[in-house]
């Protein structure tokens, strides 16, 4: 996952994730030199830190979205602010919660991603809930294949 957090003249600022490593990883692409520059790794133990949309500004501050897969994937979405430079990313006190009581009538269990216009958020991917009777089997296979393959089986 990938997400825009500025642009400066031919700059980008990127915020990317590596899934396989659970880190996130900020960096710089400037079109005119077609080169890339890390300036930021961010470890994610705690699996909070996955890129859930494009940066917006609310009440003066930049914020960066990010889902909350502490509890399963895309449980919910953070909105932390953020301050994003040339040589850093630091993540600033305030935040607001994104969950699936979002939406009114529907029975969502998960959201994946939003985006923010003219302080109007709009949640773009999700997924509703429904009742499969054989999923908690299926999880289990899906860790046993994943315990597997860390193992250095591939299947």
């Amino acid at each position: 996952d990938t997400a825009l957090v500025s642009i400066k003249n031919d700059t980008m600022y990127i915020v990317s994730y590596d899934a396989n490593k659970h880190q996130m990883v900020y960096f710089v692409f400037v079109y005119s030199l077609k080169s890339v520059k890390i300036i930021k790794t961010i470890d994610d133990k705690e699996r909070m830190l996955r890129p859930a949309g494009n940066s917006f500004f609310s009440s003066g501050a930049l914020y960066m979205p990010f889902q909350d897969c502490s509890k399963k994937y895309g449980a919910k979405i953070i909105a932390r602010a953020i301050c994003a430079t040339d040589s850093d990313f630091i993540f600033l006190e305030q935040y607001h919660v994104i969950d699936k009581n979002i939406f009114k009538g529907k029975s969502v269990d998960r959201i994946h991603t939003i985006n923010h216009l003219s302080d109007e958020t709009f949640v773009v991917d999700y997924m509703e809930e429904r009742f499969f009777i054989l999923k908690p089997i299926k999880m289990l296979k899906r860790k046993i294949r994943r315990n597997k393959n860390k193992k250095g089986k591939i299947r």
